[in-house]
């Protein structure tokens, strides 16, 4: 400290004079200038008066006046600052505030150096009784200085204690007082009004620097009151990346930044006196900053920050006040250039600060030490309000009240975007943590009445050292209860309050942390899944089963149905003598002898365990529970209360007509606790980190270390362009090009992105440098008063040097750097955090809120280099789920892509939805950008208009969007950035896509846009109370007509049409009994506000509860509510786990159609996954597929292209979600299970690497690299045992190699056959090149429509398989055995054995020798095509050729590989490959007639076709939706026209009638398209290249199976007896040989043709190439060769054949090849006349059950809307015409009485067969009153072109006896009618 005796503070004195002049003339001018444009010309005119006697009474002011704040400020003046004005002063005689004398002038000198000062001080207090304070200004109603700071006993005694500084002189925490945040200044006594003398001015004058009060963010952390010791306390840093993180009112209310008011400031009269209430203890709380100084403030206890150490030749001046927001009618008093009074403050708006008269006032940011009024040093810095763009306030300049000047954001806790962590923060403080103003002071100000109301201080100023500490990493938390005092104190502030942005350091990189954040909302998720999983621990064994359950599902067998179940005793079951007998014998590996019999199917699986063991009574030991069961070949475990009927597995053996193999075990822990969780797990997940959820980077991350790097280089750069300009002008080159690369690098570093704000101070700052460095060199120093006159005054200003204008741009540039890194932290994920203050403002809940929505649109960065478009527009609108809530709002812009440093599209435009209030937005809402280009249409186009201008094309370019709030409930506010993302995502879909998680973010378009915070942060509150039931009303008292069509409009499914919409919605209090009308209600609902959503809420707790499969509805994207979606998952959550699997990918599609991340659904869906062990396994890769190039994929990221594909750019706009929940599966599934997934993973990894190289190999190497790589993962296997994607029941143990092969197809698919549980053979294909996506899709609609007809006992023996997708275009497919496929079939009869109708029969013939195996064959055939047939039309399925199709050897046909589907039809060039709604060809409709023409097993066939259709047509809302729910998957095709494409095949506008009679002519159609046969035709040339994939070994061609001696008994003799002539299309001879074997007296004969015999001695020799047999001759002979002389020469060769084989030794005589060829076939074992010498096919003539009957019909009746639907099917057994010929039949209907014949109906005419097929509806439209009084006749005719028609039959049907409302169906005998 310099000696105080040596301070000039006259030059003092006109340093703070010449600040004053300048800005109190600029202050007066705008107030008058504002007050002139609101009160017009009247107010100016007598202004001009006023102005004139001012004018006089200013000029007879004396020249000596008293400065201000004199008393309390100390001085160090620096020697270049001694002389600052040479103005002369005005004259006036008035006692103004403000007084422009200099104290130089010559005036008599007073007694003392500071009497004349003293005498000025007493003049300039106004005699108000109630501003009387001493010191007067900023510091009114502060007590003396030299006391403040020490404890009571060390402060010196005064007659009135006054409040010390920074103490609330209003009530205690809590109360009225201070929670309205009024400061009421201090009145002292009367006897305190007395002069200042010389003593006291000096010691004020004295006080040294350490007792001054340093400026801190939280005001009140100060305040001292007797037996306390204060600290200071430090606004805490939020270690985040929010973008324009507001400053908000702090939660601990005022400290000393808004401890001070005006001193004429009075609380208006109308407005009680404020309460008070009993004090409250104070606790105090401490924080350390970056700098520590000694000082003796804190040796006596109080603390404080440390401030900068400067020297001490710098001037300090300060002085301060706080700007009021209070209104009162006090009039103005005087023409004082400033009135401190508050009726006539000045006010800035939102629009005026864009006024450049009004807002030109940047120069106070960076001003010099030595020339800045506003001292950096002061003392008393934290006393003033401050100015959003610089550090220190002007005390009189801020009668402007700045916080309607900046459009700043909310609270921190608004961002949506980023990954700042709220909960990161210090856990919440009281308010008793903060000093408190004693209550004593407060009731005597109280009582004193000066209790002024004022308003609420500014914000501190930035860039102080408190808030530069820094704060350690806390451990993550739930988010602190807001504190008490914040409410109270916020309910003060006004809505349209708009606080200012501050900073919080100077110098940027002090801005940068290398602490990494989370975003909030990602935390909150860890936090819901740490609660999941600590609701299921280990020991609960209901919820831990530890094992696979079998799979159930909901099927009733025809009663008495049985079933032969096989039960194998494990080998460690069995005893010690039982299992020495046992070794050998074993039929299944690792199992004894098996017990075979008889049970229900409804038996309980515990009964069949009791039955076992009563079989094996004496073999083993032990109780039922002691054991458990499985089936053999898979790992999954019976069980004891489920029923046979019920288990997929033994309903999968029953259809395939196989027995059920069931393997016995003990139930020990290794079986049944082999995955379950432990106790380390629970231990593990309860200490389970954020780290371990929240995903990984798409893209890496900008690093702490390169950011920090430019940031630095950017500061240097700034130091040294200042100082470049501190310089001699003329000596140095001042150039800012390294502070613009600088710039530009942070730029480029940020994904090339740069605001205009960073464009605007680039130009400004290369401007100065290169344009005004001469401009502003030179200047007037001070403010200089040219004339005055009336209210105005002409000054000459003192420019700016071009170091002030460099620093000044420099900053604003710092701003925006800032601004912009803040920006892209919240879009991207960043390996840094931006502190920035923490404050609080007041919730306001949208309710409140009616302005309307308002958005920014700024510009497009990054747009891509080949958009060559004339120009671009912009449509915005509001959406809400997959409804438009706005009509578009359009911006155009052109093409010009300068400006910035970067190009960029630049809109520049403010948006506003006048129609839309923000109250009436739903939480959920989201706003939606869609660009578009636009351009001329090319030369080769047409014109659109007459005058020859090309029209112009528009094309869509990408969208983006964000929801209006954030899963707090809060709204969005302040700027952010979008990514574009391209046309083929769907933007109607799902909830807006979570910011930087675009595929490309680095070089996607980016759209910025900036939302206004509307005052304040706006929440959308939820509701507290439970929603009233909404009323009840009862239906049936709507008309009938009205009824019938509200249960239609509810029963059309997935849309419903417009009108009827509105009809749902006004009667929707009488349809709360019926469940599926709910989600039409819901979308029928007009709005879904917040006024709205508590009825619509009152809706879901009345309705009648909807089940399962219905809810699934609500979870389409078209129903955002989150109550909604949270109830639908309730009642989802009553399946079975079994059946929850099936519909398992709709539930996690449904997960991306949740607006936040902690939904219902997330939490139902991981709650699940711990529940059941399949359930987990299938989320697992349903999970692990969607993320297409993440480490968990197998495919692995290295391995996807580059260039992102629909299906990949889809499924990355969910990458986020998607991962978090399978890293979350991962972290709590248990140790156990995890280890499977890891194995699975790594063998897909390696499946996948093996394909490539098979791919890579040369087709000569394929085998060998195939083989070596299965080796590799066999080995793995034997180590450790996994299961199969395709099941976690398949677990698999190794591979048998020699077994491996692959498909010579395009992708060439993997054969592998694992070695499963209990030794067997799994075969399964991996696939690598192939979207897997449709395939999967399409099984599961598949099995879904099975349960359809399974749930209506109609059993089609469908064959299905697994086919579960593992990667990016990588997937398993289950192998089904004992199938082939329809082409190998046909071939079989020659290149055209497509043409062919004996092929498939034959085919089954062979592999069904038996005429009972043969039957069965042929109805599983009937059954599964009629299946296929109707799954493929609904579906869409294309591309049938018939490599596609397969049979099984059982007759089971079914479809495969399905990547063509809903109508996208496989093309051969310019036509069609599929022309039929589905395959049925000639040689099908072979075996289900049993031959060549129709039968009434083809009846029966389409009998099943339309049942089944209709069913599926019955569940179609079911259907539609499963597939609806795909929409988001990424398939290519699955979309909205997809859905309504199948809705459109499922013809819902026709009855079941209607719809049979449809189908039927689809399978006509079919049937007779000639197209389907030579397409397969074309596909057999297409394969002929093709070697078959593994030869048949010892198979015979027409003997497909292995026989043995053991099987069929050891041959005797076998002789060839004669030949016979046989006739199948053609002539040929068959050799009829009688065969004898030991043990069966009656020898059977065999029929084998010669070809056959050739065949069979080819495989002979091949097999035994040394054995020496006869030879049959094979060669093509000259002639005939199927003629009596060629079959009677070859005779002998077959006897001396047959006699030279069985004189073989016995190796080959008895071989399986020779049991083989003799094994009887199914047409040995017909009937056949061995006596005739030929054979001709005998037609079978239609058959009767009685002989007697003319016929019968079978038809369906139905009365429905008004109309009775006669459904005419078929008819049977009609008799043959005269002559033996067959009639060609018509129905004839009537209702009789009909004199008139006026109901006379007749279908059309089926020529020649007694059992025709009609299929057609005959309708009658009349009352079902009159309807029931009639009879329905109906009559067969055979129709004759030239003779009468003739009655075949009829009957009559009494109405009148039915219910016609219920469809009746039946067959009905044809007797004797009139023809009448």
């Amino acid at each position: 400290m310099s000696n105080q005796a040596h301070i000039d503070y006259d030059k003092q004195f006109q340093d703070d004079l010449a600040k004053a002049t300048a800005l109190s003339l600029e202050q007066h001018a705008l107030d008058d200038y504002r007050r002139n444009k609101k009160y017009g010309s009247g107010y100016q005119q007598s202004s001009t008066v006023a102005g004139r006697d001012y004018q006089a009474a200013q000029r007879s002011q004396s020249l000596h006046q008293p400065r201000r704040h004199s008393e309390v400020h100390q001085v160090a003046i620096s020697p270049e600052n001694a002389e600052r004005s040479r103005t002369p002063p005005a004259q006036g005689t008035d006692n103004d505030l403000i007084c422009f004398a200099s104290p130089t002038s010559k005036q008599p000198e007073s007694s003392s150096p500071f009497g004349k000062l003293i005498e000025d001080l007493q003049r300039m207090q106004p005699t108000n009784p109630q501003s009387a304070l001493v010191p007067m200004g900023p510091v009114a109603s502060a007590s003396i200085p030299p006391q403040y700071g020490f404890p009571p006993h060390q402060q010196r005694p005064t007659a009135a204690q006054p409040t010390p500084y920074g103490m609330v002189a209003g009530g205690v925490v809590g109360g009225p007082a201070y929670g309205d945040l009024q400061l009421v200044p201090y009145q002292p006594a009367a006897q305190q009004q007395r002069p200042l003398n010389s003593e006291e001015l000096q010691r004020l004058y004295s006080m040294p620097a350490q007792m001054a009060v340093v400026p801190v963010p939280q005001p009140n952390a100060y305040m001292y009151y007797p037996g306390a010791v204060v600290t200071p306390y430090t606004a805490p840093i939020v270690p985040g990346s929010a973008a324009f993180m507001p400053p908000q009112y702090p939660a601990q209310g005022y400290g000393f930044g808004g401890a001070y008011t005006h001193m004429d400031l009075r609380r208006p009269q109308s407005q009680p006196a404020p309460q008070q209430t009993a004090p409250t203890t104070s606790h105090h709380h401490s924080q350390p900053s970056n700098h520590s100084t000694s000082s003796p403030a804190e040796a006596n206890g109080v603390a404080f920050p440390a401030r900068r150490q400067v020297p001490s030749t710098v001037g300090v001046s300060s002085s301060s006040h706080t700007g009021n927001n209070g209104h009162s009618s006090v009039p103005r008093r005087g023409n004082d250039l400033i009135d401190l009074n508050h009726e006539d403050y000045s006010r800035v708006s939102v629009l005026e600060a864009f006024d450049p008269l009004l807002n030109d006032n940047t120069g106070n940011d960076t001003a010099s030490d030595s020339t800045s009024y506003y001292a950096e040093y002061d003392p008393f810095d934290f006393l003033y309000s401050g100015d959003a763009a610089t550090q220190y306030s002007d005390p009189m300049y801020e009668a402007v009240n700045r916080w309607d000047k900046t459009v700043a954001t909310v609270s921190p806790n608004v961002g949506l975007i980023g990954w700042r962590q709220d909960f990161l923060s210090q856990p919440s403080t009281s308010s008793s943590q903060y000093g408190v103003a004693p209550p004593e002071e407060s009731l005597k100000l109280a009582e004193n009445g000066s209790g002024t109301i004022s308003p609420p201080p500014p914000l501190p100023p930035r860039n102080q050292q408190c808030y530069e500490s820094n704060q350690a990493a806390m451990p993550v938390s739930r988010p602190p209860q807001s504190s008490v005092l914040t409410d109270s104190y916020t309910s003060s502030i006004p809505a349209n309050v708009v606080l200012d942005r501050r900073k919080t350091c100077t110098r940027l990189y002090e801005l940068i942390s290398d602490q990494r954040t989370d975003d909030p909302e990602l935390l909150e998720f860890y936090h819901m899944v740490k609660e999941v999983r600590a609701r299921y621990p280990h020991d609960d064994a209901p919820t831990n089963v530890g094992h696979v359950v079998a799979a159930e599902f909901n099927y009733h067998y025809m009663m008495d149905t049985s079933i032969k179940v096989i039960v194998h005793p494990a080998l460690n079951t069995l005893q010690s003598t039982v299992l020495a007998a046992s070794m050998g014998k074993e039929q299944v590996k690792g199992y004894g002898m098996p017990v075979t019999f008889t049970c229900d199917i409804d038996s309980v699986v515990a009964q069949v365990v009791a039955q076992a063991l009563a079989s094996l009574e004496g073999q083993v030991k032990g109780t039922v529970t002691d054991y458990a069961v499985k089936p053999i070949g898979l790992l999954e475990w019976l069980a004891p209360t489920s029923r046979l009927s019920q288990l997929e597995c033994v309903h999968n053996s029953f259809q395939l007509e196989k027995d059920v193999h069931l393997g016995l075990c003990l139930s020990t822990a290794a079986n049944m606790q082999a995955i379950a969780r432990t106790e380390r797990d629970d231990e593990h997940d309860a200490d389970l980190l954020p780290e371990h959820l929240l995903p990984n980077e798409v893209v890496p991350i900008v690093t702490y270390d390169n950011m920090m790097i430019l940031i630095e280089t950017l500061e240097m750069e700034i130091d040294k362009l200042e100082s470049a300009a501190d310089g001699v002008p003329g000596r140095s080159v001042v150039s800012c090009s390294g502070v613009v690369q600088a710039v530009k690098a942070i730029c480029a570093l940020l994904g090339s992105i740069d605001t205009m704000e960073i464009a605007r101070c680039v130009a400004d700052l290369k401007r100065i440098c290169e344009v005004e460095q001469k401009k502003y060199s030179t200047g007037a120093s001070n403010p200089e008063i040219v004339s005055d006159y009336g209210d105005y005054a002409q000054v000459v200003l003192r420019p700016r040097s071009m170091l002030e204008q460099i620093k000044v741009k420099c900053n604003e540039l710092r701003d925006a750097v800032q601004e912009l890194v803040e920006l892209y932290a919240n879009v991207f994920r960043v390996a840094f955090s931006v502190k920035t203050p923490d404050y609080s403002t007041t919730p306001i809940p949208i309710s409140c809120v009616s302005k309307p929505i308002v958005v920014c649109i700024s510009c497009l960065h990054r747009p891509l280099p080949n958009w060559k478009f004339d120009d671009y527009s912009l449509c915005v609108q509001i959406v809400y789920g997959t409804r438009l809530l706005s009509k578009p709002n359009v911006l155009t812009c052109s093409n010009d892509t300068s400006g910035g440093l970067f190009p960029r599209l630049n809109f520049s435009a403010w948006l506003t939805f006048d129609q839309h209030p923000i109250c009436t937005l739903p939480r959920e809402a989201r706003l939606t950008f869609v660009l578009y280009g636009k351009q001329a249409a090319s030369e080769g186009e047409p014109n659109a208009d007459q005058n020859g201008e090309r029209r112009q094309v528009t094309t869509e370019l990408g969208w983006c969007s964000i929801q209006l709030f954030d899963f707090k409930r809060v709204m969005i506010c302040g700027p952010y950035l979008l990514s574009l993302w391209p046309p083929m995502t769907d933007k109607m879909l799902g909830p807006a896509p979570a910011r930087g998680c675009h595929p490309q973010p680095d070089f996607c378009p980016v759209l910025s846009i900036e939302v206004p915070p509307y005052g304040g942060r706006i929440e959308f509150p939820e509701h507290q109370e439970v929603p009233k039931p909404a009323p009840h009303y009862d239906f049936a008292s709507l008309d009938a007509n009205l009824q019938e069509e509200l249960l239609d409009t509810a029963e059309l499914g997935y849309t419903g049409a417009t009108e009827r919409r509105e009809v749902f919605w006004e009667k929707r209090l009488y349809l709360q009994s019926y469940p599926n009308a709910l989600p039409k209600v819901l979308h029928a609902a007009h709005s879904w506000d917040y006024a709205n959503l508590i009825d619509l809420h009152a809706l879901l707790h009345s309705w009648a509860p909807l089940s399962p499969l219905q809810s699934l509805e609500l979870l389409l994207p078209r129903y955002p509510d989150a109550k909604v979606r949270e109830k639908a998952v309730e009642w989802i959550s009553k399946m079975p786990n079994d059946q929850l699997v099936d519909f398992l990918p709709q539930l996690v599609q449904s997960l991306k159609h949740d607006t936040y991340e902690g939904s219902a659904m997330a939490r139902f869906l991981l709650s699940k996954c711990l529940e059941s062990p399949r359930f987990a396994h299938h989320m697992y890769w349903l999970l692990v597929h969607s993320l297409p190039d993440d480490p968990h994929n197998s495919i692995g990221a290295a391995m996807v292209d580059q260039e992102y594909d629909e299906s990949q750019v889809t499924q990355v706009r969910y990458y986020r979600r998607n991962k978090m929940m399978l890293r979350a599966l991962m972290a709590i599934c248990g140790e156990k299970m995890l280890q499977r997934f890891m194995y699975q993973h790594r063998m897909c990894q390696k499946l996948t690497t093996i394909a490539e190289s098979v791919k890579e190999a040369k087709e000569s190497m394929r085998q060998k690299s195939l083989a070596a790589g299965m080796d590799e993962v066999h080995q793995d296997l034997l180590e450790q045992p996994t299961c199969l994607p395709l099941g976690p029941e398949l677990e698999v143990t190794g591979v048998s190699v020699r077994n491996c092969s692959y498909f010579n197809s395009n992708t060439l698919p993997l054969k592998i056959n694992f070695v499963g549980p209990d030794a067997e053979s799994l075969p399964a294909i991996f696939k690598c090149g192939d979207d897997l996506q449709q395939d999967q899709l399409t099984i599961q609609l598949i099995r879904i429509m099975n349960k359809m007809w399974l749930a209506e006992r109609l059993d089609l023996k469908m064959v299905t398989f697994n086919c579960v997708p593992t990667g990016y275009k990588s997937g398993m497919i289950e192998l089904v055995s004992e199938a082939e496929t329809l082409r190998k079939i046909q071939v079989e009869c020659g290149l055209t054995g497509s043409f062919k109708d004996r092929p498939i029969a034959e085919w089954l013939g062979k592999q069904n020798p038996s005429p009972l195996e043969y039957q069965s064959a042929v109805r599983n055939f009937t059954l599964s095509c009629a299946g296929y047939s109707v799954a493929t039309y609904v579906l869409g399925i294309c591309d049938r050729h018939n490599d596609n199709i397969m049979l099984k050897t059982s007759g089971h046909l079914f479809h495969i590989d399905f990547g063509k589907f809903l109508g996208d039809a496989q093309m051969f060039g310019n036509f069609k490959r599929d022309r039929t709604p589905f395959v049925l060809t000639s040689d099908m409709a072979y075996v289900i007639n049993g031959g060549d023409k129709p039968s009434t097993d083809f009846h029966y066939f389409v009998d099943l076709c339309c049942r089944a259709f209709n069913i599926v047509r019955k569940n179609a809302d079911l259907l539609l939706h499963t597939l609806a729910h795909m929409a988001t998957a990424g398939m290519p095709g699955v979309n909205s026209n997809a859905v309504q494409y199948v809705r459109r095949a499922l013809l819902p506008s026709q009855s079941n009638p209607e719809a049979a009679a449809t189908f039927a002519k689809m399978i006509q159609s079919s049937l007779k398209s000639w197209f389907t046969q030579f397409n397969f035709f074309l596909h057999n040339l297409a394969q002929m290249r093709f070697t078959p994939d593994e030869g048949s070994g010892e198979l015979l061609s027409f003997v497909p199976r292995k026989y043995t001696m053991q099987q069929d008994g050891r041959l005797k003799i076998v002789k060839v007896v004669c030949f016979q002539k046989h006739y199948s299309m053609e002539k040929f001879y068959m050799y009829i040989l009688e065969v004898t074997r030991h043990g069966q007296p009656d020898p059977t004969h065999l029929f084998r043709s010669y070809r056959e015999f050739t065949e069979f001695h080819q495989k002979l020799c091949m097999h035994f190439p040394l054995v020496k047999l006869h030879s049959l001759p094979a060669g093509v002979h000259v002639g005939r060769s199927n003629i009596k002389s060629v079959a009677e020469k070859r005779l002998p060769l077959i006897q001396r054949f047959l006699k030279s084989l069985f004189d073989a030794s016995e190796e080959i005589a008895h071989s399986e090849l020779v049991y083989t060829f003799f094994h009887p076939l199914l047409r040995d074992q017909q009937e056949a006349k061995l006596g005739m010498p030929k054979i001709k096919e005998v037609k079978q003539q239609p058959s009767r059950d009685n002989p007697h009957e003319i016929g019968q019909i079978r038809l369906s009746l139905q009365y429905q809307r008004g109309v009775l639907t006669v459904m005419i099917h078929h008819a049977k057994g009609l008799p043959m015409l005269q002559g033996g010929q067959e009639p060609n039949t018509y129905v004839k209907c009537y209702l009789k009485p009909d004199p008139k014949k006026e109901t006379k109906r007749k279908t059309k005419v089926v020529r020649k067969t007694c059992v025709p097929s009609f299929m057609e509806t005959l309708e009658y439209r009349m009352p079902l009153n009159i309807i029931q009084e009639r009879r329905l006749q109906v009559t067969v005719w055979s129709h004759d072109t030239l003779q009468e028609n003739e009655l075949l039959g009829g009957f009559d049907m009494d109405l009148s006896k039915y219910d016609l409302r219920q469809e009746l169906v039946d067959w009905y005998r044809l007797g004797a009618v009139s023809r009448n």
